[in-house]
């Protein structure tokens, strides 16, 4: 079983920090910025559809306050009945005809209503683009169920892909993805929203236990994890992390470079991004700190870390454009000028940041940097690379 490791280093004004992953790490909380849930506009079910007719059979006889409480999700439901009626069973495809569904959205709207406009309406209209469609399963949901099939090593331990083998499979025979039973905030009347919670959370509860009859017999599931499992299945990611080695050979470390594509952030870091400063790619901070590794020089100066640099990237055709480059060369005085110290300032910046991707790789929440960070703290700019 591979742990994560985490390596830090801190000089000066600059600081990199590694994380390692070892190997595939899943993660189902990954807790999205703008999380679009599957609210089955386009496939409800039989308790979902009553209360639809309930709140909307005779909207023309409700009062103000009722026709301006009718949550926005039950109003799609509502005027996509209306359009399938005149457009042959057939639902909004393209933008085109999504802006015509609006209209009509937004012609039902009162706007003699004592606040002159409704706000449900309002939302309603803004969610015609975003929701009012089939919901794919995401790039990285998808890599998820494509490994789950493959023999991985460290697929045995872990009911993470227990569990993604069941879900490969619901989605397979129901095509899509189990209901995670979240509803947005809306505006509605409280009893109402909570009666719409309940019929999304009841539901949500059938599918997962459609999940778990699709699990081989001997295997045994705790439920909780199933149904966090499931309440997440549209935002789960599995990092993939590229273990990185050093060469035995001293600063000839050809296999990190190649992984690198160090050609590649070295034509990059070359560029003058400000007309009157030379800054060069941040990939070079984390290259100089593997150079000052490998000086093994008591009294290191910024000539010393240079010809380290070179030294490992020889054979690349680049060596003298580096050594001509002077925003590189300051980079490595800068770090041969703090002679190791590390800066109470940086350190307390980088201890958080560090601090927080622990939090991350031990609860299993939010994605983790994968790779290589780099601080530069003359320039406050920060960069993430994955080799």
């Amino acid at each position: 079983m591979h742990r994560p490791l985490i390596n830090i280093c801190s000089q000066g004004f600059f600081a990199c920090m590694q994380i390692q992953l070892g190997g595939s790490f899943p993660i189902v909380e990954t807790k999205g910025d703008d999380p679009k849930y599957d609210l089955r506009l386009f496939t409800p079910w039989p308790q979902l559809e009553a209360l639809q007719h309930e709140l909307t059979g005779a909207m023309d006889s409700l009062s103000d306050h009722k026709h301006g409480h009718i949550p926005w999700l039950i109003l799609l439901l509502h005027y996509l009945d209306e359009w399938k009626a005149t457009h042959d069973g057939k639902l909004p495809g393209n933008y085109r005809e999504k802006k015509e569904f609006q209209k009509m959205v937004q012609a039902g709207q009162r706007i003699n209503s004592p606040e002159g406009f409704e706000e449900n309406y309002d939302e309603a209209v803004k969610a015609v683009i975003s929701r009012v469609q089939k919901i794919e399963v995401p790039n990285d949901v998808k890599q998820a169920l494509e490994m789950a099939t493959g023999s991985q090593k460290d697929n045995t331990l872990n009911p993470f892909w227990e569990i993604t083998r069941a879900v490969k499979k619901f989605h397979e025979k129901f095509d899509r993805l189990p209901l995670s039973g979240t509803v947005p905030d809306m505006k509605a009347e409280s009893d109402v929203y909570v009666r719409l919670q309940n019929i999304y959370k009841a539901e949500a509860a059938k599918e997962v236990d459609r999940v778990l009859e699709l699990v081989p017999t001997p295997i045994q599931l705790d439920r909780e994890e199933v149904e966090l499992y499931c309440k997440n299945a549209a935002f789960i990611k599995v990092v993939r992390s590229s273990i990185i080695e050093r060469d035995a050979q001293g600063p000839e470390i050809t296999s990190i470079m190649d992984r690198a594509h160090t050609l590649g952030l070295a034509k990059k870091a070359l560029r003058e991004e400000d007309p009157y400063e030379t800054k060069p790619d941040l990939a070079f901070i984390y290259l100089i700190f593997r150079a000052v590794e490998d000086c093994r020089v008591w009294d290191m100066n910024e000539q010393h870390v240079m010809e380290a640099l070179c030294g490992m990237l020889q054979s690349r055709e680049i060596d003298e454009t580096i050594r001509k480059n002077e925003g590189i060369k300051r980079l490595a005085k800068e770090i041969t000028r703090a002679k190791g110290a590390e800066l109470h300032n940086i350190s307390a910046l980088v201890g958080g940041v560090v601090g927080q991707e622990v939090i991350k790789l031990v609860t299993k929440q939010y994605v983790p940097v994968d790779g290589v960070w780099v601080w530069d703290g003359l320039y406050d700019r920060s960069a993430t690379f994955r080799f």
